[in-house]
């Protein structure tokens, strides 16, 4: 194998150089968000966005902000991704999600426990190994 990708520790330890976009944020937001409420409310692989998410989908989506707040990255925008950013982006992004599936199916979902979840999992100063073992805590 290693000669198929001769690849070095140190380089896998690189940070990408890939644009971080307040629009992508704003999306990992989403769709951790709704995944995340499927989760906890037994559904295991949900449509979201016309695509069949899992739980790595939200992983990757939460572990990515987790990471741009600890090396202090920036956006597209200027603004530097702080966990009182996520914060505000978190409540607003709840209420596109509030919009996107309606009034009657947020009232019935467990939209509010997966918004405390995702903020405790994105702003710990630790990162979760993953989203579901804090998760089974919320499952009845």
């Amino acid at each position: 194998r290693s000669e198929d990708a001769p690849i070095t520790a140190a380089e896998l330890l690189e940070p990408c150089d890939g644009e971080r976009t307040e629009e992508g944020m704003r999306h990992n937001i989403r769709v951790a968000l709704q995944y995340i409420e499927a989760w906890i409310s037994g559904n295991g692989c949900v449509p979201i966005y016309g695509l069949m998410e899992d739980a790595a989908t939200a992983e990757i989506s939460r572990a990515s902000i987790w990471q741009w707040i600890q090396h202090g990255k920036s956006l597209d925008n200027g603004q530097q991704v702080t966990k009182a950013l996520f914060e505000t982006y978190l409540q607003e992004e709840v209420e596109v999600v509030k919009q996107e599936v309606g009034e009657e199916r947020y009232q019935a979902g467990r939209f509010e426990e997966a918004a405390q979840l995702m903020a405790k999992l994105t702003t710990s100063d630790e990162l979760t190994n993953f989203l579901t073992v804090p998760g089974y805590d919320y499952l009845d």
